[in-house]
């Protein structure tokens, strides 16, 4: 089965926000009322907005929205009349609020009115007396939902990690996803062994208005909302996922996902106003982006929450109405699933397992008929109807135990339950459940596992498992007695089965101590047993994560050993969630040995309990608090615990190696060290590396798959016992080519074959030129002269289809940030691209390809029909700029006053010594820019100032200005070459030093960008003016493309334009008019 992706929050919640936002004029009632911070302002706001519009058509979200706003206002102190003349200044609100009351009434119209604006029975009076003298109807006009699809892929929130994920369904699937700034397709797998497994999750690494998903077998599409389109905000609720209505905060406790320095008012901003979140994480994967946690809402008594960036006027607020027992207002069905969870396991589906059933709160709804189904899903994955809840309105609003307890045999298995209201399924959940089933974990020392430094080889503390009692209904269990978890394993497994053979496989998952430390060029991710890893595969402005299991009540500190001197230094750690992660950035690791020399031991240590407590149990051993402090301070008091997290080795240098027979051996290593290698075919480099150990000879054995697979890249690593060499996730610079003759053999594709020397003729087919494009990502630590053998191959294929290479560049699994870079650094900014032969349709490039080729096509006069036209020249408006097309008609100006602006703000700030404040201006925080637009180009210059230290040690940088120089006489167009003059004057002016070379990075890009893309336009022409980039420049080019991704697109994107028309004419501006 193949699948595509588009929206949805929960299966559910994807019904009711298609159902209900399906009218943009009608979302917009909330969203402008929204932008005011007081009470009075959003209800006339959407008083406004609600005039000439049938509140039937309004959604129940933002029926529940008016409701409330109409309730606080009744409620509030600036109420001096009585309710039905305050109601009667909004009479198209109060109308609203009327009809509201019928999706919900049961046998009381005005009892439900008041409800729903949350007033207490002495506004009852007033209410009827208005509902009679209005008219208003009272009959139930209940809201039907579309039914969800249990199979919709969702979003879930990592908040530990940092992360906003996209999970697909598990099966069998290929999925086209479109994130807006980035496409790239998904295959999602199956294995026989293990049926519940837990669905494929992607990282989505840029902040973006919507991710859409297709079913490339069914062209199904699913559309899932992200940042909100008024205010650049998420909201997650405790269960991780978006709330189904984030207009309206109704949950006790929210995650909100906001730029890192917005600010929160209970109600309109003021200094007494703001409140601070209970905790603010970090959002690692998204530039100036935090994660802010606000919990006890219900006991805060705050009614709205205002969000606040540094722009006063850049503002919303959200309601808060905490769903309570006194106040019930759900629409949907509510999980009640917090408790009864055997702590420790988990299903083989990674989830929880419930020793007593879950419960579900029903909506009050009178006219809703509910039904729930539990279907039990056997190990090979069979569902089987075992049970239908009739009858279930007068359980409506109070809980309901979905398993009941009265049957003789225990409910053990994987279950799907099934809630449909009307006979339209609203939602399906799975758990695992094993009534009465006990089982305690105990630990050894803390109470969690963790690598212990005392042990040998680093391996974990103890931990054992055992049934705490036996269960009061027959479950088959296979041991009696207290079993052990190996030192080395994360886990263990087994399965029980209750009298009629419904089964459950337990997964045994001790709590265990886990970190996170940020590599350059990797997605961070979690171990758990010490890593060796080489020094210089830190990433500057990363940081190092370590996660404990349970609330740490003390204070933690990162212990840093230098392996040669032994001095140890103590770097304390920041504590966050409550104690339970703790953190350090990665710079400071690096300044406390800044010419180390050696390899560094890292270990955690940390206080289990706080301050006062452990001075209660230790203080004795000490002559006085003062010295208990000093020892607590240093982390060398007795209660201390330490674990081992990882070893930063210094990395192996001038290594080489050649095969002999069926061996590997390495040459050039110096002393002798326990050295692990990664390997990788050079033809076939985006896949996982082999790992092999080298004997104390420095010889290994080759992988077999490896032997006659031509060259190999070969990484080495030190390593010592207790440590586990961890593999880098593709060649790093330090890999070194051992040359061997053949070609990797991958299934279903001879891309191996046509990369190697034995492909003197053939050029790479256009289905497999994706996949190129991703191994050549994946070599891009590499030195181009390391890549001799590829590129004969690489460039007939260019040679032959410049245009179909950048498609295919934009339609791989490269994501867009790094597309530039690559297509810089092979050249293929150096063709033209027009059209030569047949585009693929099936699937669109990322925006700034797509609006190359759509410049090309108008240029080329391709687009024949009206709607072609009209499709193209949207998009370039849309999502390139709207003046790409007065470039089209020979009506350029560029962006001059845009740059002396920016340049004005940079200049100030950094006299000021606040380069961040300017980052902060100039960032494109909504993700709402175009790829050549202005606000592109001040997120540009943001990224090159978030980025500026790391322009130092680009190679070549000297060389590559020197080129642009000389070039820059070639300039045609006043108004370019004046603009290029402005930038030329910022960076001789502020890039003098060499840690000021960002400075010279927009003269360079836009003068890189001019040079190719003119160089390109003439190509087929009689002169020639440019002198196309060389590979050394376009290596130097390729590096300063890496730091400045949106500054390289917008450049290459509008200097497309200019030289197409300088080399083919004026586009007819009756063109566009028709």
């Amino acid at each position: 089965m193949v699948w595509g992706v588009f929206c949805s929050f929960h299966p559910y919640q994807e019904a009711f926000h298609l159902s209900a936002f399906s009218c943009d004029f009608d979302l917009d009632i909330v969203a402008a009322a929204q932008r005011h911070p007081l009470l009075s302002d959003r209800l006339r706001t959407a008083e406004q907005a609600l005039d000439g519009t049938n509140p039937q058509g309004l959604s129940v979200e933002q029926l529940d929205w008016i409701s409330t706003e109409l309730g606080r206002a009744l409620q509030s102190d600036f109420l001096e009349n009585s309710a039905q003349e305050l109601l009667l200044q909004y009479p198209l609100l109060t109308q609203a609020a009327a009809a509201n009351a019928a999706t919900q009434v049961e046998e009381d119209f005005v009892a439900t009115l008041a409800s729903q604006l949350g007033v207490d029975e002495s506004f009852h009076t007033d209410l009827q007396e208005l509902v009679d003298k209005q008219g208003y109807p009272t009959d139930p006009a209940p809201r039907e939902a579309v039914e969800t699809d249990p199979d919709a892929p969702s979003l879930l929130l990592d908040p530990v990690s940092g992360k906003l994920l996209l999970s697909l369904p598990y099966g069998e699937t290929t999925w086209l996803v479109d994130a807006g700034f980035d496409t790239f397709r998904v295959t999602t797998s199956t294995h026989t062994d293990a049926p519940h497994q837990r669905p494929t999750r992607i990282s989505i690494v840029r902040p973006t208005a919507k991710i859409t998903a297709t079913n490339t077998e069914t062209g199904k599409k699913y559309r899932l909302p992200v940042i909100d389109r008024d205010f650049p905000v998420m909201f997650f609720g405790p269960d991780l996922r978006p709330l189904a209505n984030p207009q309206r905060l109704t949950q006790d406790s929210v995650f909100v996902l906001a730029p890192t320095r917005t600010k929160f008012c209970n109600g309109a901003p003021a200094d007494e106003a703001h409140i601070q979140a209970a905790d603010e994480l970090r959002f690692t994967s998204w530039d100036e982006w935090s994660l802010f946690e606000f919990r006890d809402l219900a006991a805060s008594e705050m009614t709205s929450l205002t969000l606040q960036l540094s722009n006063p006027d850049k503002l919303t607020t959200r309601q808060v109405r905490v769903s309570t027992k006194e106040d019930r207002h759900a629409r949907l069905p509510e999980w009640l699933d917090a408790e009864g969870q055997i702590p420790d396991v988990a299903g083989a589906d990674g989830e929880p397992i419930f020793e007593v059933s879950p419960q579900l709160r029903l909506p009050v709804d009178g006219s809703a008929e509910w039904l729930v189904e539990l279907y039990y899903v056997s190990p090979d994955g069979e569902r089987e109807l075992v049970e239908q809840l009739l009858e279930l309105e007068e359980f409506a609003g109070s809980p309901l135990a979905l398993f009941n307890d009265v049957y003789e045999d225990a409910w053990v298995g994987h279950y799907h339950i099934d809630v449909l209201r009307n006979d339209v399924l609203m939602e399906r959940r799975s758990f695992n459940l094993a009534e009465g089933f006990h089982l305690r974990v105990t630990y050894n020392g803390a109470n969690f596992r963790h690598p212990d430094q005392k042990a040998d080889e680093n391996a974990y503390t103890k931990a054992y498992y055992t049934l705490r009692r036996e269960p009061e209904k027959f479950i088959e269990v296979p041991f009696e007695r207290t079993q052990s978890v190996a030192r080395t394993a994360d886990s263990e497994s087994f399965r029980i089965t209750n009298a009629v053979d419904y089964s459950l496989d337990v997964v045994v998952l001790p709590k265990a101590l886990r970190y996170s430390l940020d590599l350059r060029g990797e997605q961070p991710d979690w171990d758990t047993q010490p890593a060796a890893i080489a020094q210089d595969m830190l990433s500057k402005n990363g940081e190092l994560k370590v996660h404990f299991p349970v609330p740490i009540a003390g204070t933690a500190a990162l212990l840093l050993t230098h392996e040669v001197s032994h001095k140890v230094k103590v770097l304390p750690l920041k504590r966050r969630r409550y104690g339970e992660v703790f953190t350090l950035p990665n710079s400071v690791i690096r300044k406390a040995f800044p010419d180390a020399h050696a390899n560094l031991v890292l270990s955690a240590a940390w206080h289990p309990a706080n301050e006062e407590d452990t001075f209660a149990e230790y203080g004795a051993d000490y002559a006085s608090r003062l010295e208990f402090e000093k020892a607590y301070e240093a982390h060398a008091s007795g209660d201390i615990q330490l674990a081992t997290l990882l070893r930063l080795n210094e990395a192996v240098s001038e290594a080489t190696g050649n095969i002999v027979g069926d061996r590997l051996r390495l040459s050039g290593i110096k002393g002798a060290k326990e050295l692990s290698g990664f390997l990788w075919p050079l033809t076939w480099p985006d896949t996982a590396a082999w790992p092999v150990l080298f004997d104390a000879s420095g010889s290994a054995e080759l992988p077999s798959e490896l032997a006659g697979a031509g060259p190999l890249l070969v990484d080495v690593l030190e390593t010592q016992p207790g440590y586990h060499a961890k593999a880098p996730g593709r060649p790093t610079a330090h890999a070194f080519v051992v040359t061997q003759d053949g070609h990797f053999e991958a299934p279903d594709s001879d891309l191996g074959w046509k990369l190697s020397a034995a492909n003197k003729r053939s050029t790479i087919s256009k289905e497999a030129q994706p996949t190129l494009w991703r191994h050549l990502y994946a070599l891009r630590h590499l030195d181009l002269s390391a890549l001799r053998e590829l590129s004969p191959a690489i460039r007939k294929t260019i040679d032959a289809d410049p245009r179909h290479m950048l498609e295919a560049l934009g339609r791989s699994n490269v994501r867009a940030g790094d597309q530039p870079a690559l297509a810089v650094a092979h050249g293929l900014v150096n063709y033209d691209f027009h059209a030569n032969g047949p585009r693929e349709v099936d699937f669109r490039a990322v925006p700034w390809i797509r609006v190359v080729e759509q410049l090309n096509d108008l240029v080329d006069k391709r687009l024949q029909t009206d709607a072609e036209l009209a499709d193209a020249t949207d998009f370039i408006g849309r999502a390139g700029a709207a003046d790409l097309i007065e470039i089209l008609q020979d009506r350029d100006q560029p962006a001059t006053p845009a740059t002396q602006q920016i340049m004005k703000d940079v200049v100030t700030a950094a006299k000021d010594n606040a380069l961040n404040r300017a980052i902060e201006t100039l960032h494109d925080i909504d993700a709402s820019r175009g790829v050549a637009d202005e606000a592109a180009l001040r997120h540009g210059w943001a990224e090159i100032l978030r980025r500026r230290k790391k322009f130092e040690d680009i190679a070549g940088f000297a060389a590559f200005r020197d080129e642009m120089f000389k070039q820059e006489a070639n300039v045609i167009g006043d108004r370019l070459r004046m603009h290029l003059q402005l930038l030329r004057r910022f960076g001789m002016t502020y890039g003098q030093r060499q840690k000021n070379r960002w400075a010279w990075v927009p003269y360079l890009t836009a003068m890189a960008a001019h040079i190719s893309r003119a160089a390109a336009a003439e190509l087929k022409g009689a002169k020639s003016y440019y002198i196309p980039l060389q590979s050394q420049h376009l290596d130097t080019w390729a590096a300063v493309a890496q730091l400045a991704p949106s500054l390289t697109t917008y450049e290459i994107v509008r200097e497309e334009a200019r030289q197409l028309i300088r080399a083919n004419g004026a586009v007819d501006a009756c063109v566009f008019d028709n």
